[in-house]
């Protein structure tokens, strides 16, 4: 029967002009439970329909996942006071795996400097709480989180462990004057 083997958190940020920015994280939870009826169902849609060779099937490729997306809203949704999606941070995994989260969040306060690519400074309460709630597991009693893992090995690595810096956008600004 088809298994669920790896649940991922899509973050998607949303800047004061209402774009948005998606970063996909890999967590160690699987908080969604599937019917064995559709899981059968899946392998069914499989078999009848790829790794043919000779035409009688419909696709001529291998599926290797099959995707279930769930939408979740957050119980308070916050207004965005500033933002440049465009902007953000970039997390280096141990494994040296980058994931960017979009949003304009790399005032000086938060870094080394203002924005332009400067170190986070892991020591700041809000950095601290972005980390502790997106690394430290679901059941975490004092401080939840989403149980984020490493996207290439698996592991949940410790905050000390992660890099992060404030990026900056690499579209060319137009030039006024």
């Amino acid at each position: 029967m088809a298994t669920v083997d790896a649940v991922t958190a899509r973050v998607r940020p949303t800047d004061t002009d209402q774009r948005t920015g998606t970063t996909d994280i890999a967590i160690a939870t699987n908080l969604v439970t599937v019917d064995a009826t559709f899981l059968t169902a899946i392998d069914g849609f499989v078999s009848t329909n790829f790794g043919d060779t000779n035409g009688t099937k419909m696709f001529h490729a291998g599926l290797d996942a099959f995707q279930i997306v769930i939408d979740v809203t957050p119980a308070t949704l916050p207004t965005a006071t500033i933002g440049d999606i465009r902007n953000g941070w970039q997390m280096t995994f141990p494994s040296g795996v980058r994931r960017t989260f979009g949003g304009r969040s790399t005032a000086g306060p938060l870094t080394t400097a203002d924005s332009g690519g400067a170190i986070a400074d892991k020591s700041n309460a809000a950095v601290v709480a972005f980390l502790n709630t997106l690394f430290n597991d679901p059941g975490d009693a004092s401080t939840p989180g989403l149980g984020a893992l490493d996207p290439d090995n698996g592991t949940n690595p410790l905050r000390a462990d992660v890099g992060i810096i404030a990026s900056t956008s690499r579209r060319q600004r137009p030039r006024v004057g």
